[in-house]
């Protein structure tokens, strides 16, 4: 039958459709497992703990900037100027200390920041600024105070996003950096009570232990939201338990346990072997400080300015006191009275910071003058005898407990209460936060001593101190070099003579860098918050300025240092002349000048 054959022999369009559907279903399965190649090869939005390998993953879109960039810019500039305490506090106690033990009280500093650099990134920053560790030993949970290891190496530290949650306007390893400058300064405040007798290896790993079980503790309490200091209610705006308190007390304990130096007694009066040293380390370490200050306000808003004019006015009023003192006991006014006065001011109000109103800025700058003029001389009292070499314990402990103690008595703006403002139970909490933090540092300190000093020696021997530490541990020394020779005794050319001009020299290069990096940074920040297009042209004049001024001043110092000596060679009989070129515009050179005119 021709019907039946036909309905057998399938259409001719049956196979066409087969081979398109087999075609669309293969497409369909490439472009799915692309789909899952790319959804794989995607980074995830969160950091991983180990490398990936492989091919290169395709980049995910471009994160929205959670914090603010303008914050940002603020507190990274400010941790650029606080980086200038240690190199302050380096030649502050090396100009206060003997030229035999300069170096190492510079080293010191050094290998401070070297170690809590290090103990920062590996676990300092998660135990001091994650959610608290949490321990379950019999089926029951409890929460300690200290921070987890969740953070651990920058772990889960954003860089688009704002601190704790996205909540805060800065950037979170902004922050992070920003609280590195912090944990640096404290043992660095700390080696100004042993300086001068430790070894650097065990230095360095004190310092790791101390920053560890000491001061990470301490931040977590005061500054982190599960501390229980923070949630007792206790105001510390830039770190007067953990800086001054924590360092204070534990600097006081570490010397009791080295022991005093052989010539203690011969160091009761101060000992400057280059007091210009000591006042540019102290205008250092002021300067410093106020960018702290600054800084600690994490916005360039009203508390920033506040805490800074707040900085101005107690250092002033602190110097201002200090002059007073020592005008009625001494009859003059020392070097002393310039490098303890401004550094005490600044100090006195880490606590208080823009919650205080100026008025009672210049009261805490003041009182705190006083308390550690006199609470300096606590540790060379007969029955104590202490051999705190740079005062640690008098110097920045009572200058940090008159900080707190009397934020809790004049905290009036930004939110925290103090008595003047109704809340009567202020300075109580505070004083509880200054003992509990006392007592924890100076027994976490002792222990960590001892520790140390059963597997290695910690301290100098008397011989070694006697000679100088300088060429015993670092066989270097700004007076004598490593083959005990008397460098002031050699051939310097004429710097013997003419120190004036090339600390002249010196200084006007220094602040003629200073200048650069100062403009330099002014201009990168306009740049960032402001983010408009003649940001390239201010960076371009800034820079040309700030060159154009440092050549000028090395210039100048160079070309009157070069007159004088043709000057000074021709009045010892030298045939050395000036150029044609080098002369007078009235036609006479310098060799016609007089002794008198010289």
């Amino acid at each position: 039958d021709s019907s039946s054959e036909r309905r057998a022999v399938p259409p001719r369009t049956s196979r066409r459709t087969t081979a398109m559907g087999g075609a669309v279903r293969a497409n369909a399965a490439l472009i799915l497992l692309s789909r899952l190649a790319l959804t794989v090869a995607q980074p995830s939005p969160y950091p991983t703990p180990f490398p990936t390998f492989g091919p290169t993953p395709v980049p995910s879109p471009a994160p929205t900037w959670g914090a603010n960039r303008g914050a940002t810019a603020i507190v990274l500039f400010s941790t650029a100027i606080i980086c200038l305490i240690v190199p302050g506090l380096g030649l502050y106690h090396a100009g206060l200390s003997r030229s035999l033990d300069a170096v190492n009280a510079i080293a010191m500093k050094i290998i401070a920041l070297a170690a809590v650099a290090f103990q920062w990134f590996l676990v300092g920053w998660t135990l001091c600024f994650s959610g608290a560790m949490h321990i379950r030993p019999f089926s029951h949970t409890y929460q300690l105070e200290i921070g987890s290891l969740q953070r651990m190496l920058l772990w889960d530290t954003r860089v688009d996003e704002g601190m704790w949650d996205g909540k805060s306007h800065v950037s979170q390893r902004a922050y992070c950096i920003f609280q590195l400058s912090f944990a640096i300064i404290a043992p660095c405040l700390l080696s100004s009570a042993v300086a001068c007798r430790l070894r650097p290896v065990p230095w360095f790993i004190f310092v790791l232990l101390w920053t560890t079980f000491v001061y990470d503790p301490v931040v977590f309490w005061v500054w982190n939201y599960e501390g229980w200091l923070y949630r007792y209610g206790v105001i510390d705006y830039a770190g007067a338990l953990p800086l001054l308190i924590a360092s204070g007390a534990s600097g006081f304990v570490l010397s009791a346990f080295v022991g005093n130096r052989p010539s203690f007694r011969d160091f009761e009066d101060d000992v400057h072997h280059s007091t210009p040293t000591a006042l540019v380390g102290s205008v250092m370490v002021w300067f410093g400080w106020v960018g702290l200050m600054l800084g600690a306000a994490l916005s360039a808003d009203e508390e920033g300015e506040q805490a800074t004019i707040s900085a101005h006015i107690s250092s002033a009023a602190s110097l201002a006191a200090w002059m007073v003192l020592e005008q009625r006991e001494l009859g003059y006014m020392t070097s002393s009275c310039i490098t303890h006065g401004t550094i005490v001011g600044v100090v006195a109000v880490l606590a208080s910071g823009p919650y205080v109103a100026p008025a009672g800025s210049i009261i805490m700058g003041a009182i705190a003058s006083v308390a550690t003029y006199y609470g300096r001389r606590l540790t060379k009292h007969p029955r104590l005898r202490v051999d705190d070499t740079f005062e640690a314990f008098g110097f920045y402990f009572f200058a940090g407990m008159t900080s707190l103690l009397l934020t809790g008595v004049f905290a009036y703006y930004f939110g925290p209460d103090g008595m003047v403002k109704g809340d009567a139970l202020q300075p109580w909490r505070q004083f509880v936060a200054m003992v509990a933090v006392t007592l924890y540092s100076g027994g976490a300190t002792f222990i960590l001593a001892v520790a140390i000093s059963i597997f290695m020696r910690i301290r100098t021997t008397s011989e070694e101190e006697e000679e100088g530490v300088d060429i015993a541990l670092h066989q270097q020394s700004i007076m004598y070099d490593k083959y005990g020779e008397n460098l002031h005794e050699a051939e310097l050319g004429s710097f013997a003579n003419y120190w004036w001009d090339d600390w002249l020299y010196i200084w006007s290069v220094l602040v003629a860098l200073w200048g650069v990096v100062v403009a330099v940074a002014l201009a990168v920040l306009a740049s960032i918050v402001v983010c408009c297009e003649s940001c390239t042209m201010a960076i371009k004049s800034c820079l040309t300025s700030g060159c154009g001024f440092f050549y000028r001043s090395i210039w100048s110092v160079e070309e009157k240092r070069r007159q004088a000596a043709v000057r000074v060679g021709l009045r010892q009989g030298q045939p050395t002349l000036p150029d044609a070129s080098e002369s007078d515009s009235d036609g006479e050179d310098y060799g016609g000048d007089s002794d008198e005119d010289f």
